[in-house]
């Protein structure tokens, strides 16, 4: 039908992150072939979020979590710079989160990042607020 309008959608996989890509459509019928301006997009990178982690106490159970997103999971966790205080360690759960736990077993402030890395290799580094034990 000549005139007729209508929308389509693709999936692609396979991005690098943080990369730009450009793309057109193009459509063809009895008459030829019309293609779309040149459109472009940037592949994201995982983002931490983060409450702010409470204070501890030093002999006393201590839980914290990390949550990447915006990147292709799952995701891996790692303290990046800085230390954990003693007695506490980053594992990752089960629900893709990082999760900072365990009993202190020293008094302080204990400044350190948390690196996310996702599928395809993407970096995302967050400063934590600093908990004091």
């Amino acid at each position: 039908m000549i005139g007729a309008t209508g929308l389509f959608a693709a999936g692609v996989t396979g991005l690098s992150p943080t990369t730009g890509y450009s793309f057109r459509a193009f459509a063809t019928n009895a008459i030829g072939t019309s293609y779309t301006s040149a459109a472009t997009f940037t592949t994201a990178c995982p983002i931490i979020s983060l409450a702010s982690l409470p204070n501890g106490n030093v002999t006393v159970a201590y839980t914290g979590s990390a949550t990447a997103s915006g990147g292709t999971g799952p995701y891996t966790y790692a303290v990046s710079a800085g230390s954990l205080p003693g007695g506490l360690s980053l594992t990752a759960s089960g629900a893709g989160a990082g999760n900072v736990g365990g009993t202190p077993t020293a008094a302080g402030t204990f400044p350190f990042h948390i690196t996310a890395t996702d599928t395809f290799g993407a970096v995302s580094y967050n400063h934590l607020p600093t908990p004091q034990t």
